[in-house]
Order: structure tokens, then C-alpha cells, then sequence
């Protein structure tokens, strides 16, 4: 530089410029040199420094919503537990707080009127189903075939066997017809029924001549045969009254009737099905003797609380001494279920879906997170607050905790997550007009456009599905990519 400012000084003083301008115009040239390279390289810098990047890095991305929520026993979980009748408390075996298994006494009111009537009913009952019972219910079975077998050789002395035998086949034979008749109405292309219907009415015709012609029989020769009384040589034909062979037939009835009464409480009595419209009165004093017996020991069972469940003693309403009628004595829960009654906002309602996993941070123990699960969402929105929420209920996941009920928590709620997943910055990403996603990837020093595949978003990450790997250098800002 010094080589080239001498002569070109010396150049100056030959024009006969003064010796003060030469060495100003130079200062002026040696400046402006001077400034061209400085602006030069600072323009270098800014451009260098315009172009920001990130790596592309493996993590979880977490899409979630956040609420408030208030701890509670599910409806289903909690017992309220009464007494079935007015008395006196004379025993009270838990406090709030207490843990009971299923089956433990809580509270006793007076039993002794309950255990009185208890006592006399099962005497009554137990009468009715004893083995004497049991064993007089096989005799009047007995003693019924018997009556009904002497009631069907009467009728058959007065009417001949012959017309009792066509008037019991007539008799049967009509029952059959209706009975297919029923079944054809039911299902008129049953050709099977319709042949045994066809059957049937053929018989009852031939059963019906057959009658006709044993009741003719029957005056002609059985009558006289059997009922001709010879007094001093002459015989007197006395033929069975109206009154006679109605009585008969009555006796038939009856035996039959009594055969089933006996038999239907028989099976009651050894363990069979109990019909639903019963006939035998000895059956419907039975089960209204049972009735009050069962009666008697929920009244008695009654003047107890027992414990439906296991659980925890949540209030109790009641005192030795007091007099208590009907209503909630002693509340319990199962706090092995818990859930919280959970709110939020109506922007994130799509993301408040039954199953999604929970983290619950209840205020009081800020350094714990519970897990569980969004259970249920209340189908109308909530604006009794004054504004418009989504309330469900998210259900924690068993704890040992010691949680009281009505803590207030802070919950969040997970809507998706994509667990080690290719992440970049969500401004690095450039959306084109088809709706495809692409980032610039540094190569060699340059920026290179890339196409990608993009999943989950939050408001700082992106996640990568396909078109970058974890250490990928992506340009954040792209002002030099053009």
C-alpha cells in the first residue's frame, strides 16, 4: 500500500497541486476503501446470520388439554345404609373413617319385639315342611287314587264299563281336538297337527256310535240284568236315578281334585317348582305361612346394619340411645375407586374423550401425579359457574394414597402422544397449496428443500413421520433459500 501512495503523491505535486490537497485526496481514497470493505463484510455477516437452524431430535410430543377437578366417590361406590324399622339404637360399632369388610355389624337398634315375631312365624312355617307334613301329604295321595278308584267302579256299576269306557274315550278324544285345533291355529301349515286333528275327529265319531250303541245295550240287557229285584216271585226293575250316577261322577271329580292338590303340595314339600296359580289350599296356606316367615327375618335382619360392602366409613347419622326411624343412618363408600368430577374448557371438548389417559396433580400434594382415565362426559355443557364447561369424570387408578374426599386437583388430560418420535420445530415447516409439508435441510453448507411427512403438533414441536433423521441440521429462517 505504501509502494502505491508515494508515486502516486509525487503524481500530484508534478500537476502543481498543492502538497496539502495531494495527501487529502489520498486520506479521502484510503477511507473510502476502507468503508466499501467494512460494509462488504458486515453484508457477509448479516446474511450468514439470517439463516437460523435446529436439529431434528428423537422425543415424546404430548397433545393434552388441562382442567380443574374436585375428588369424589363414584354414585355406584357409596352405600347409604338404614334401618328397616323404627327402634331404639343400642349399638353403634363405627366412626367416619373406620375401614369395614363386608358382612362387619355398623349399628343395632332393639330386637326383642322383631325377635319375637320372628320366632313365632319360623314355628309356624317350619310345622307346615316337616317331615309329618311331608309324610301326611303322601297318605291323602294315597287315600285320593283310592277314593277315586271306589268312585270309578260305582259309576261303572250304574252306567255298565262299556259306557263309561266310550264316555272316557269321548271325553279324552275332544280334549286332544282342541288341543290340536289350538296348536293349528297357532301355525296352520303344520301338516303333521293337521293329521292328528283329522285322526282325532275320525275317532270321536266312531267313539260316539260306540256309545250310542253301549247305552242301548245298557237298557236293554244290563239294567234289568243288574238292577231286577224278585220279591215273592216277581221282579222289580229299580234303575239307577239321575241323582245316583250324578253323585257317582261327582265322587270322580273330587278324588281327581284331591290327588292333585295332594300331589302339588307333596312337591312343594320335597323341593319342587311352587305352581303359579296354586289349587291346593294346604299349598297357599304353605306359602303364605313362608311369606310371613321371610317377612319376619327381613324385619329382623332389619334391626341390623350390616356391611354390603368392604370400605371405608364415610358419615354416621346416629347415637346409642336415639331413637331412629328409616331413614340414612350410616353412609359408606369403596375409596378403592375414586374418581375426580373433572371440568374444562368448551374450546377443548373434542380432545375430552372417554378413555383418554389423565395426569391429576391435586393442590394439596403438588409434588404427586395420579394417573387414570376420562370415565365418562356429561352430555350438556355445565353453566352454573357462569361460564360454559364440559364436566365428566376421570377415574384414578388404584392408590394407596391417602386422599380425602373434595380435594381439589388440576388435571390433564391426554389427547394423543407420539413416545420417541422424530421432532422439529413447527417453524421450520412450510405448508404449499396441495397441503404438503416440507422443511430445508442444510447439505454441504446449503439449504436443500425436503419433503416430509408430519404427524402430531403442538405449539413449539412437530412431529416427523418419514423425510428426516434425528441430527438432520433444518433452517428455521429461510430469507436465503431463494
Amino acid at each position: 500500500m505504501k509502494e502505491k501512495i508515494l508515486p502516486f503523491i509525487q503524481a500530484l505535486i508534478k500537476r502543481k497541486w498543492p502538497v496539502w490537497v495531494a495527501v487529502a485526496v489520498v486520506l479521502i481514497g484510503i477511507g473510502g476503501g476502507t468503508y466499501l470493505a467494512l460494509t462488504r463484510k458486515s453484508a457477509q455477516a448479516n446474511a450468514s446470520s439470517s439463516t437460523q437452524t435446529t436439529t431434528a431430535r428423537r422425543g415424546d410430543l404430548v397433545i393434552s388439554i388441562s382442567g380443574t377437578g374436585t375428588l369424589a366417590v363414584p354414585t355406584d361406590n357409596e352405600e347409604n345404609l338404614a334401618f328397616t324399622s323404627s327402634g331404639q339404637v343400642t349399638q353403634v360399632n363405627v366412626k367416619p373413617g373406620d375401614v369395614v369388610k363386608q358382612g362387619d355389624v355398623l349399628a343395632e337398634i332393639d330386637s326383642s319385639d322383631a325377635q319375637a315375631s320372628y320366632d313365632k312365624a319360623k314355628l309356624a312355617y317350619d310345622s307346615l315342611i316337616s317331615d309329618a307334613a311331608i309324610a301326611s301329604a303322601q297318605q291323602a295321595i294315597a287315600t285320593a287314587k283310592t277314593n277315586l278308584n271306589s268312585a270309578q267302579l260305582q259309576l261303572e256299576y250304574l252306567l255298565s264299563p262299556d259306557v263309561v269306557y266310550w264316555e272316557t274315550e269321548i271325553d279324552n278324544t275332544e280334549h286332544t281336538i282342541k288341543k290340536d285345533q289350538a296348536a293349528l291355529q297357532a301355525n296352520p301349515s303344520d301338516a303333521s297337527v293337521q293329521q292328528d286333528l283329522t285322526k282325532a275327529e275320525a275317532y270321536l265319531d266312531f267313539a260316539k256310535e260306540n256309545l250310542a250303541s253301549a247305552q242301548k245295550s245298557y237298557t236293554k240287557y244290563y239294567v234289568p240284568e243288574h238292577f231286577t229285584i224278585t220279591k215273592n216271585g216277581t221282579g222289580t226293575i229299580y234303575a239307577p236315578t239321575d241323582l245316583e250316577i250324578a253323585t257317582a261322577r261327582a265322587a270322580i271329580g273330587q278324588a281327581r281334585t284331591d290327588i292333585q292338590n295332594s300331589q302339588e303340595l307333596y312337591d312343594v314339600l320335597t323341593g319342587g317348582p311352587v305352581p303359579d296359580n296354586p289349587t291346593s289350599a294346604d299349598v297357599i296356606s304353605l306359602l303364605q305361612a313362608k311369606k310371613t316367615y321371610e317377612d319376619a327375618q327381613t324385619a329382623l335382619d332389619g334391626t341390623k346394619i350390616v356391611a354390603p360392602i368392604s370400605g371405608t366409613i364415610m358419615q354416621v347419622n346416629t347415637s346409642v340411645g336415639q331413637t331412629i326411624d328409616t331413614s340414612t343412618a350410616i353412609v359408606m363408600a369403596d375409596l378403592s375407586q375414586l374418581y375426580v368430577q373433572t371440568s374444562i374448557d368448551e374450546s377443548d371438548y373434542g380432545s375430552f374423550v372417554v378413555g383418554n389417559t389423565a395426569d391429576v396433580v391435586f393442590d394439596a400434594l403438588p409434588n404427586q401425579t395420579f394417573t387414570g382415565k376420562v370415565s365418562s362426559v356429561d352430555p350438556t355443557l355445565d353453566t352454573s359457574s357462569g361460564s360454559a364447561v364440559v364436566s365428566g369424570e376421570v377415574k384414578l387408578d388404584p392408590t394407596n394414597a391417602n386422599l380425602l374426599i373434595g380435594m381439589s386437583a388440576s388435571v390433564e388430560v391426554i389427547s394423543a402422544e407420539a413416545p420417541n418420535a422424530v421432532l422439529v420445530s413447527v417453524n421450520a415447516l412450510h405448508k404449499d397449496s396441495s397441503g404438503q409439508y416440507s422443511v430445508y435441510v442444510m447439505e454441504n453448507g446449503k439449504p436443500v428443500q425436503r419433503k416430509v411427512e408430519v404427524g402430531l403438533e403442538d405449539l413449539v414441536n412437530a412431529e416427523i413421520k418419514s423425510g428426516l433423521n434425528p441430527g438432520d441440521v433444518v433452517v428455521i429462517n429461510t430469507t436465503n433459500t431463494n
